[in-house]
């Protein structure tokens, strides 16, 4: 794939042919104007010039360890009707992963759906770092019980009530939480740097990536700011959308100091509330129990998301490619994850 309008409108046609919707700008977005300015998507054409397959994906800094390398994300993987069984999404993701290793790349990781999974796992030689680690806040019943199994004969008959009401948080004296409108607004570099020593894996979460994560096209992000006088300590980015059947809130990121859960659990209390005002029905996060922000998120209400109640299928993998130090990717408890690595919200 070439960096121009064309081929990004030739991939979302493409997606778009076969059932599965892509917008124009979301290809550009997340393909074209990444910080790291470069391009890891594979196209397989026809004879006649059709596209027949692509596999996309798209470069990251990371921190592993000490170091900060170049890491790569599994994003799309489609082989159009007409080509399917000629073995092109293994030729394409070889050809990817050949280039990448050409370019010292370290690894390539991914989250993979339930229609994917096997492919990557069992035919690309991916290691599973299952399960995602879905967390879940209930806001309200009757989401819940239309889903929940054991309730769904009987959820015409259950209230739809609010279930949770955070109490605002009081802050000790000097101690403030301010919306942001910019990311120029606090020092988010000093948040990043100093949440980044609670974890081994995991992107480099700097002013250029949340600037360009936060940027996605038709997305509504609110960000909110821990300030002990006049110093940011730790952030939120969180959004509503309307999703899964219902008012669905994401926690996108939440950073703190090492030792600072309690400012990471105002923050989360104060953007539950202002979720409550939206009459969310529920509020999703991603966040391992080995996560220095683990314990605000169960300060808060978040319990881990039962695999029968998830949304979607989603697996989590990572394949070493240059990488010098392959058996700290492959340890799930080096790994730090939010839903900023995630491109579906």
């Amino acid at each position: 794939m070439k960096p121009t309008h064309e081929d990004a409108q030739l991939f979302a046609d493409c997606f778009n042919r076969n059932g599965s919707e892509k917008e124009l700008a979301n290809v550009q977005w997340q393909l074209l104007e990444n910080p790291v300015d470069k391009l890891y998507v594979d196209f397989a054409e026809s004879d006649s010039g059709d596209l027949a397959a692509i596999y996309a994906s798209a470069p990251n800094r990371f921190k592993v360890a000490e170091q900060t390398v170049t890491a790569v994300q599994s994003l799309d993987t489609l082989t159009d009707a007409e080509y399917r069984g000629k073995g092109l999404f293994k030729k394409l993701a070889a050809s990817v992963f050949g280039r990448c290793e050409q370019e010292s790349v370290d690894f390539i990781y991914g989250f993979p759906n339930g229609n994917s999974a096997h492919g990557f796992f069992n035919r690309l030689g991916w290691t599973s770092l299952d399960p995602v680690p879905f967390l879940v806040c209930p806001l309200r019943s009757g989401y819940f019980a239309t889903r929940a199994p054991v309730l769904k004969k009987i959820s015409r008959w259950i209230p739809d009530i609010p279930l949770a009401k955070p109490r605002m948080p009081v802050l000790p004296e000097g101690h403030a939480i301010r919306a942001a409108l910019s990311w120029d607004e606090f020092d988010i570099e000093g948040i990043s740097e100093e949440f980044s020593s609670t974890y081994q894996v995991g992107i480099v979460r700097d002013k250029a990536y949340l600037k360009w994560r936060t940027s996605k096209p038709q997305e509504n992000y609110k960000t909110l700011v821990y300030y002990v006088g006049d110093e940011a300590k730790a952030v939120i980015v969180y959004a509503v959308k309307e999703k899964h059947g219902g008012r669905i809130g994401y926690i996108l990121e939440l950073m703190h100091p090492a030792g600072g859960e309690s400012m990471g659990t105002a923050l989360l209390r104060h953007a539950l509330r202002d979720m409550v005002r939206q009459k969310t029905d529920a509020v999703l996060a991603w966040c391992f129990s080995h996560s220095a922000n683990y314990s605000s998120f169960r300060r808060s209400g978040f319990w881990t998301l039962p695999m029968r109640l998830r949304p979607i299928e989603l697996h989590m993998g990572v394949k070493p490619l240059a990488s010098k130090d392959s058996a700290n990717l492959l340890k799930r408890e080096n790994w730090y994850v939010s839903y900023c690595d995630s491109d579906t919200v």
